[in-house]
């Protein structure tokens, strides 16, 4: 979300990704999957396009055999330069499968591959983006706020107990099921996601930039990364502006002085204006949080809280 010099908060500017480019490796595979499959076409119509990523094109498509309406993201192979940019996409494809039960992440039908593209079908949802919506109501209100933020601290939550690490948190990455106001939130888009173990660190600096952690641009990160990530949404949905201007907020010698200390200032001057106030104690500010489990049992004033005072463990 973009704000302009005067506070607008609803200038609607979608934002660039912090990518470094892998560094080529030799030659480049036949083909992104280790199997053949059918042409997407005989299984499918392509109908209107939905959406443009940096990677990829999004299409509505039907069923053939069941009529059904569906997304298509078709990602041209000329794109993909090398060795690790074909892992990239069949990693994508594994944790899409990996995480396709969880009710809240959007669910892979299938992938295809011609010489050409790359076809990843998967659900449709009509209701838009999270951002969107944000965009449409200025902020929420901390009820609505707080049901929300529950349904994406549970993706994360869920995402982390099966090894996934998203790195891409952004409102744009969650859409509404149907246009509904109660429709089902999910996640989308994991083209820059990992899997991952306990104690891994990755060192690439990957992610947009008001979202991404401090520790992602010092290079060395984990999967509190993503909870940083949450808790600059949750700012969002209550505030309807980023915690921290566009500008300034790209540059790493911002980001890596950013701290707990500084965090609880930003959520003081929060609560003072929404109606909170009175109910932080001190000794919240010494607390660090990286996991999410217990997140989803907690009141909402903690749960806002906690999540904003982000730790690297």
């Amino acid at each position: 979300m973009q704000p302009d010099p005067s506070g607008n908060a609803n200038a609607k500017t979608k934002l660039p990704q912090l990518v470094t480019a892998p560094a080529p490796s030799s030659g480049r595979p036949a083909s992104v999957l280790p199997y053949k499959t059918a042409n997407v076409r005989d299984h499918y119509r392509i109908g209107k396009k939905l959406g443009q990523g940096q990677f990829g094109t999004t299409y509505q498509c039907v069923g053939k055999a069941d009529g059904a309406e569906y997304a298509c993201k078709s990602i041209p192979k000329r794109k993909l330069l090398c060795r690790e940019d074909y892992e990239d996409v069949y990693r994508e494809i594994q944790i899409m499968h990996h995480l396709s039960e969880h009710p809240n992440v959007v669910r892979i039908r299938g992938a295809y591959e011609d010489a050409l593209f790359v076809h990843i079908v998967m659900e449709l949802c009509a209701g838009g983006e999270l951002f969107d919506r944000i965009v449409a109501k200025g902020h929420y209100s901390e009820r609505a706020a707080a049901k929300l933020i529950k349904t994406i601290v549970g993706v994360v939550e869920g995402c982390h107990s099966l090894g996934v690490m998203h790195r891409d948190l952004k409102p744009e990455n969650f859409l509404f099921a149907s246009t509904a106001e109660e429709a089902p939130l999910k996640a989308t888009d994991f083209g820059l996601s990992m899997f991952y173990k306990p104690g891994d660190k990755f060192s690439d600096v990957v992610g947009s930039p008001y979202y991404v952690a401090p520790e992602v641009l010092q290079k060395c990160y984990g999967p509190e990364a993503d909870v940083w990530s949450a808790g600059v949404i949750l700012y969002i949905l209550l505030c309807g502006v980023p915690p921290f201007w566009a500008g300034r907020f790209c540059e790493a010698n911002l980001i890596l002085n950013l701290n707990p200390g500084l965090v609880f200032l930003i959520v003081l001057r929060i609560w003072s204006a929404i109606c909170l106030h009175g109910i932080l104690k001190r000794d919240l500010v010494l607390m660090r949080f990286s996991v999410t489990h217990g997140l989803l049992t907690m009141p909402w004033h903690l749960i806002s809280l906690l999540i904003l005072l982000f730790s690297q463990g």
